[in-house]
């Protein structure tokens, strides 16, 4: 189990360094710039990443323990086990509905303006970097968490899901009409969850994230 976590815990960050860091590339370019003249910029810089990236650890370990429980409910329920579909289908409406959710507006508008997120928060110092990257972390947690809760339900290793996920994400974080697009986005979202409802039966498997940790 310790080796499982392990090897589910290195998946999740290249999929996070996959997905996100195209996201956070003007974040992090502003960042070095304010401290490049801060005392330890390399340790700064680094602090910074550190925290972003414990967040989404931490993300990404409470999401297991739901997608755990959500593998027991499979085994436990015969009519769960009949209809492994409507586990995804239950993640994408939940992602579609968050994207008309004032949370996603708000959390959106910070990381869309990476400018003004640094220049009201930014400290110098170790500690004030390690801070800084939770923070902004916090901004992108909350405006990206279900739609990477969609990977739980498409599996981790998926490809094609991630691509599209960080395509949808980079869109609307760096395009200028990235905004905008948050709606269309879950309607979309929305729709593939109802079209799962009505005809994924008997094509969509148990939850694949967690074929790491359950091979059999």
């Amino acid at each position: 189990m310790a080796a499982a976590l392990l090897v589910f815990t290195g998946s999740w960050l290249v999929m996070i360094g996959a997905m996100m860091l195209p996201t956070m590339v003007p974040m992090v370019r502003l960042f070095n710039l304010a401290s490049a003249r801060a005392p330890h910029p390399t340790v700064t810089q680094g602090a910074f990443l550190a925290g972003y990236v414990t967040l989404w650890v931490v993300f990404a370990l409470i999401s297991l323990i739901a997608a755990t429980t959500i593998q027991a409910a499979l085994g436990q329920s015969k009519w769960l086990a009949g209809h492994p579909h409507w586990v995804l289908a239950a993640m994408l409406a939940l992602a579609g509905g968050f994207q008309f959710s004032q949370l996603k507006d708000r959390c959106l508008t910070q990381c869309r303006d990476p400018g003004a997120f640094l220049f009201s928060r930014y400290q110098r110092g170790i500690r004030a970097a390690w801070s800084l990257g939770l923070r902004h972390g916090m901004s992108c947690l909350g405006c990206c968490w279900a739609l990477m809760l969609v990977m739980f339900g498409t599996g981790i290793g998926n490809l094609l899901a991630m691509l599209l996920l960080t395509v949808v994400m980079l869109v609307e974080k760096t395009a200028r009409w990235g905004k905008q697009a948050s709606r269309p986005v879950g309607v979309m979202l929305l729709l593939a969850a109802l079209m799962i409802v009505l005809f994924g039966s008997g094509s969509v498997s148990p939850p694949a994230a967690l074929d790491i940790l359950c091979p059999g």
